[in-house]
């Protein structure tokens, strides 16, 4: 019989409902119970997906003996806390990124879980993208030479920004994924970080940004991330359509023998309505016949694998995951401070 992974998740958003969904499908996982603050979401993917243990407080839902792992898809906010929870009661962690909200807590978090023996793992999943992965490997083969600089842009609606401008600086809610696939595939850490924030919008939290890394060697990469699309931009979800989903992104990367870009929305796939343009997104969580896939999926079997056997993922690792928050305080404190910021070099 194939041994299950008795698991508990906190956090039924949307992409709570997501991962829930995925986890429910997977056939060497067991969900045993789920935490949410709202009573009404409880029961209902409880009954959903025939789960009796419900509860609205992480703390008590992470002290079950029968508790293996836990998948923290919470607010921003509450991750520093409740994966400090889940560790102490020697749970392994999947937390959905960023891991907090600062790179003291995220350094604290990972030192306890490694102290602890637990495993974790940190919810950046564009490593898991295929278009991503394939240029990662076309990139460590060497095929392309030596990557001379990177571009990396992600823009998000302006409706979601107004919505969400108080929880969290934009570097960390969507930057931190750039700022990991720039030191994923330049395989190189950076030295200084040169960083412009925009508050054309009027809130506390800046809606744009453009930050310059520069790599100890010798590189460069910018990264511009932006929450100020317009209403009429085309949607990439159509699962819950109407609703409008845009994030419009692209990545160059420029290297001495080779060139790659990866562009969303970039396929040839869309669908019109009275309600405007889609151009769903197929690579990181379609929803086909009942079934999330695409690279979400890919993601949480790696982390449901690498618990089962005790071993650790050759995609993904605790420590880069640290590490994006280190350079993501690094951004914000360029901006404010208008200069460049020197990275300590890790001991």
């Amino acid at each position: 019989m194939m041994s299950k992974l008795r698991v508990g998740l906190t956090g039924l958003g949307n992409f709570g409902k997501l991962q829930c969904s995925i986890l429910a499908s997977l056939p060497n996982v067991e969900i045993v119970a789920l935490c949410t603050r709202t009573p009404s979401k409880l029961e209902y993917f409880g009954e959903r997906y025939n789960v009796k243990n419900l509860y609205t407080d992480h703390g008590e839902m992470v002290k079950r003996d029968d508790l293996e792992a836990v998948f923290i898809v919470s607010d921003e906010k509450l991750h520093f806390t409740q994966a400090l929870q889940a560790i102490e009661a020697g749970k392994h962690v999947f937390l959905e990124k960023p891991m907090a909200l600062t790179y003291r807590e995220a350094k604290i978090i990972a030192e306890s879980a490694s102290n602890s023996g637990v495993y974790l793992q940190v919810g950046y999943v564009l490593r898991y993208e295929t278009r991503h992965a394939v240029l990662k490997r076309e990139i460590d083969a060497g095929r392309m030479g030596d990557i001379v600089y990177m571009t990396l842009k992600r823009m998000c609606p302006r409706r979601s920004f107004e919505s969400h401008a108080h929880r969290v600086h934009p570097v960390y809610w969507t930057g931190t994924h750039d700022i990991d696939l720039a030191h994923w595939f330049m395989s190189s850490m950076v030295k200084s970080v040169y960083a412009w924030h925009s508050h054309a919008l009027g809130y506390e939290n800046p809606e744009s940004m453009v930050a310059m890394l520069k790599f100890n060697n010798g590189r460069i990469a910018t990264i511009e991330t932006g929450w100020i699309l317009p209403d009429g931009a085309p949607s990439t979800e159509t699962s819950d359509f109407p609703r409008r989903v845009t994030i419009s992104t692209s990545l160059e990367v420029v290297a001495t023998r080779g060139y790659g870009n990866i562009r969303q929305p970039g396929s040839d796939f869309a669908i019109w309505s009275d309600e405007g343009t889609a151009n769903p997104e197929m690579a990181l969580w379609p929803e086909v016949n009942g079934r999330v896939g695409g690279a979400l999926r890919t993601q949480l079997e790696d982390f449901v694998e690498c618990v089962l056997q005790g071993k650790e993922s050759s995609i993904a690792s605790a420590s880069d995951s640290v590490y994006a928050m280190k350079i993501a305080d690094a951004i914000v404190k360029s901006a404010t401070e208008e200069k460049e910021i020197e990275i300590e070099m890790e001991t």
